[in-house]
């Protein structure tokens, strides 16, 4: 179990100066993406009065990243560049600083929206370079007890994962297994129930059309009507028990016929659509038995069909 590390004073400075300079880099990058906005609206004039504040921003964070005091007056510029140890952050905050200048006097809106975008860009590739110089002194000079902590929790967050994901890959073999087991059951007692209605129009030498009293037992059932729990007054249910009832009795099949045929794996009624001389003797057309399949839905991608074979 990982505890939560009790830091010493020295720690808890550097945690509160960490955060601290989180938090800076999002307010520069706030800053940053409205003066994107503005500039793409086409609005210089108010780019570039954020843009101002956006300067400073960045100067007060190189400071926070660096510890030294940020200049907080025009004269303390200077003197704050020339400390910066990094010559590429140092000439990106003259830069700024010179676009603050030359942008103080601007009339021409034209000139005001290509200063106001090269200025954004300049302010960008400063804030890329500070987060850089950041990332590298958080990481040589920056490390307590709170960062093994953090590696500890994202390590454990990690095989929580790993675990979830083998738990629910289980989950979905077994789910997948029990859904063909289903499947092959069903087909199982498709090809029975063709054979048993082939039986009966041996036996009574009549099409199932005549057994059932039927044309199209399946009809009843709406397109797309779900099967799930349908109510035995349903006509889809009776539609199905009736044709059942009379294939079992021209066959004199055993007293389970009705119970084992009456729904498929997946609890829905089974569907018949009977062909063979549905229209006279010259109608070739097979019967054809269904199953709803996974999804309880009739006439869908998942049904499971089966034709059965012509007596006549």
């Amino acid at each position: 179990m990982l505890k939560k590390p009790h830091l010493t004073t020295a720690e808890t400075i550097v945690e509160d100066r960490k955060k601290t300079v989180r938090d800076f880099i999002k307010q520069c990058q706030s800053r940053g993406e409205s003066i994107n906005s503005l500039n793409y609206i086409c609005r210089p004039e108010d780019a570039l009065v954020l843009l101002k504040h956006y300067t400073w921003d960045l100067f007060h964070l190189a400071g926070l990243i660096y510890e030294l005091r940020p200049p907080q007056a025009i004269e303390e510029i200077e003197p704050f560049i020339n400390s910066l140890p990094d010559q590429k952050i140092a000439s990106l905050l003259l830069l700024m600083y010179d676009f603050r200048d030359r942008t103080e006097s601007i009339e021409d809106r034209k000139t005001a929206g290509k200063e106001s975008i090269a200025w954004e860009r300049t302010g960008r590739q400063l804030l890329a370079a500070l987060k850089k110089v950041y990332r590298r002194i958080r990481k040589s000079q920056m490390k307590t007890e709170m960062d093994r902590y953090r590696k500890g929790l994202l390590y454990a967050l990690l095989l929580f994962l790993v675990a979830l994901g083998s738990v629910g890959a289980c989950f979905w073999g077994f789910f997948v297994f029990m859904e063909d087991k289903k499947k092959d059951a069903t087909l199982s007692n498709l090809n029975s129930l063709a054979e048993l209605a082939v039986e009966a129009k041996e036996k009574t030498r009549k099409s199932l059309v005549e057994i059932t009293g039927s044309w199209c037992s399946i009809c009843v059932c709406e397109k797309g009507q779900s099967l799930e729990s349908l109510a035995a007054q349903d006509p889809c249910v009776g539609a199905w028990n009736s044709a059942l009832g009379r294939i079992c009795k021209a066959t004199k099949a055993e007293e389970d016929c009705m119970e084992r045929f009456k729904v498929d794996a997946w609890g829905s009624p089974y569907g018949l659509d009977q062909n063979e001389r549905e229209y006279g003797k010259d109608d070739t057309r097979q019967d054809l038995l269904r199953s709803a399949g996974p999804d309880r839905m009739f006439r869908t991608q998942d049904d499971l069909i089966i034709l059965i074979r012509n007596v006549f």
